[in-house]
Formats: structure tokens, sequence, C-alpha cells
């Protein structure tokens, strides 16, 4: 049963130390050199991530998460997920270009002359 336990408690480690790179001015430096939609998304991944920590601890404490006001806080950044998701899309199309309808034209010009 030990080596689960530690598994945990090394990854919980781990994750500590990746967090910390985002608690700092470092993390400040590099925030101010990326554009709107970058910061946006890692506001998100993190908030997304915080969320995902505090169900997790929720469970492990013995409590029904699904009750609790996170899951509207998680309910609510997967919806401004789906708001950055698109935008990604739509800067690697080319954009959309209007459609002529030759036949319509056509009658219209006849129809004219």
């Amino acid at each position: 049963m030990e080596e689960p336990i530690d598994e945990v408690t090394e990854n919980l480690t781990k994750l500590e130390e990746v967090l910390k790179a985002f608690d700092g001015e470092e993390y400040l430096i590099l925030r101010d050199k990326l554009d709107d939609s970058d910061k946006a998304k890692i506001s998100t991944s993190l908030a997304f991530s915080i969320a995902s920590l505090y169900y997790v601890a929720l469970s492990l404490q013995g409590k029904d998460p699904t009750q609790h006001s996170i899951i509207d806080e998680i309910g609510r950044i997967r919806s401004v997920v789906s708001l950055l998701t698109p935008a990604k899309k739509d800067e690697n199309q080319p954009p959309k270009r209007p459609r002529i309808d030759k036949e319509a034209s056509q009658r219209l010009i006849v129809h004219n002359l």
C-alpha cells in the first residue's frame, strides 16, 4: 500500500514545482511578452488546473464534489476554453470568400439587358 501513496506524494511534489513557475516575477515578465490570445490560454489552463485539483482534494476528503460549487466553476472555465478554441481555428484557416451564384447572376444580366 505504501507504493501508491509514495507515487502520489512524488507526483504532488513535481506538480508543486511546476506551479511555482507561475508564482513570481519571472512569470509576470514572460506573460507581458505574450499576446492576448496566449495570455488567455495560460490563464484558463491555470484556472482549470487549480479547479481540477480542488475537485480531487474534495474527493480525497470524502466529500461529493458534484454537490460543490467547484462544478459550476469548472463549467465556467470550460465555456471560456470553448470560446478560445474557435479563435485558434480561425487564425489557421484562410478567410471565407463569398460565393457567387453564376446562374443567378446570368439571369440578372440577361433580364437587365
